[in-house]
């Protein structure tokens, strides 16, 4: 006789997410966000995502961290083994192309003053405070 063992696991999903349309490089992005902010992010080892009966993706991503926080800037789209643009990390928000992830103890604290900060780059066209708990894809951000 075998036991069927249930976990009642709920995700945390303690951070803030901000979505951005931007059309330069991601490399150049990331430099604008660390000219505005006086922040240091650094280009670190792509994200492998393995969905299900699927390739494995990659995702370009930007890390700073501060004394209290985790900053990721994260490309929208997802990129194949061979290079090629092959969906979206977040399907829902497929018109915004980086993702800015902030986690940490502080959040609302350390996000202070980041939508003014935004709306004064000539490389942000639009940006927008996204609500975690109204996306289909969330658990695709939990790394």
């Amino acid at each position: 006789m075998s036991k069927i063992i249930k976990f009642n696991f709920e995700p945390d999903y303690d951070f803030m997410l901000y979505a951005v349309v931007s059309v330069v490089k991601d490399f150049k992005f990331a430099w604008n966000i660390n000219e505005a902010f006086e922040m240091d992010f650094c280009r670190v080892a792509d994200l492998e995502l393995n969905f299900a009966n699927q390739d494995i993706k990659f995702i370009a991503n930007f890390l700073y961290e501060s004394e209290y926080s985790l900053f990721r800037i994260l490309k929208n789209k997802l990129i194949c083994a061979d290079g090629e643009n092959n969906g979206y990390l977040l399907p829902e928000l497929r018109k915004f192309d980086y993702l800015i992830k902030i986690e940490g103890e502080s959040v609302e604290e350390v996000s202070e003053g980041l939508p003014e900060k935004l709306k004064s780059l000539p490389c942000v066209q639009y940006f927008e405070k996204i609500r975690i708990e109204n996306l289909k894809s969330k658990d695709n951000l939990l790394f």
